[in-house]
């Protein structure tokens, strides 16, 4: 009876073994051997480890791409599954573990943009203000071993995060939702902002994408507007959105305030007079025979307390 139940055992689990080799050699036929076998080995390379959100080892990537191949569509099933059990982690601020499961839904679903933003948006943000909070604990006595400690995990986590989503991007070129995302992340002011690699990435992706979102346009235009050795070119492009009689979803009080109060600065007088334009007055900028200056002076308020200044 023993040797007979060892048989069964062996039957059974040598069965298991040959069904998932056949699934297996059956999405590799299906789509072809060269294709599958460059996917693999693409996909388990990563150049700069720190573009890596969760810090998986070759094996593990390479066991989740083996895994991605054999079931086929139904990849996509354990992308979202993946996803639901990450949520756990997120309620127990297991970062790193959280970390990982988005870098294997990647692996499962690598298309899915939703993914490549979550992951970006809990590791960048929501793991930096956890860490954030904690050296602001008044309550708490933190020795400076400790604060230092939390300072490398905040750049680290913020790193993570940005890197990730980049490599989401350059998978994805086309999507607005990375590219929104991506530009929010280098505008954010509780760090180091680039305001002029957020306006760039907009610029870029309005430059290669049709159908682009024409707040875009906007969002490039209201950063380049917080660097003053870009207030000509600042200018320039709000200028034309505001004499764009095509379109009336530009005409919005932020913008049409910036385009005014830019023609007052030194540098946009001199490009005006050096090619002749005629600076625009404020009643058609704002579509208003009797507007007075008085009436916009909430929108340049808000201006000053969004960093956008016009000494």
């Amino acid at each position: 009876m023993i040797k007979l139940y060892k048989k069964t055992y062996m039957f059974r689990a040598l069965s298991i073994v040959f069904i998932i080799l056949a699934l297996w050699l059956a999405g590799w036929l299906q789509t072809g051997f060269r294709k599958n076998a460059a996917f693999l080995l693409t996909e388990i390379q990563v150049k700069d480890p720190a573009a890596q959100l969760g810090e998986l080892d070759y094996l593990e990537r390479f066991n989740t791409r083996i895994i991605a191949r054999t079931v086929g569509a139904s990849r996509h099933f354990l992308a979202a599954m993946t996803h639901i059990i990450a949520m756990e982690d997120f309620n127990n601020y297991a970062w790193d573990e959280l970390a990982k499961k988005y870098e294997t839904m990647v692996l499962f679903s690598p298309r899915n943009a939703s993914y490549w933003e979550l992951g970006s948006w809990h590791i960048s943000r929501n793991a930096v203000a956890y860490y954030q909070r904690s050296t602001e604990n008044k309550n708490q006595v933190v020795s400076k071993e400790q604060q230092l400690q939390t300072q490398t995990l905040i750049f680290k986590y913020r790193k993570k995060g940005t890197a990730f989503l980049e490599r989401g991007l350059e998978l994805l070129p086309e999507s607005a939702l990375l590219t929104d995302a991506l530009a929010k992340i280098y505008a954010d002011e509780s760090f180091d902002a680039d305001y002029l690699r957020a306006a760039q990435i907009y610029a870029s992706y309005i430059k290669v994408n049709e159908n682009y979102p024409s707040r875009f346009l906007r969002s490039e235009i209201y950063l380049l507007a917080k660097l003053r050795q870009h207030r000509v070119e600042t200018y320039q492009k709000s200028r034309a959105l505001i004499l764009d009689t095509n379109s009336q979803e530009h005409q919005v009080p932020i913008l049409q305030s910036i385009t005014y109060y830019l023609q007052k600065t030194d540098q946009v007088q001199q490009y005006l007079r050096k090619n002749k334009l005629e600076p625009l007055s404020l009643a058609s900028i704002f579509k208003q025979p009797n507007i007075q200056e008085q009436d916009i002076q909430r929108y340049y308020q808000y201006l000053l307390k969004k960093g956008i200044n016009f000494d």
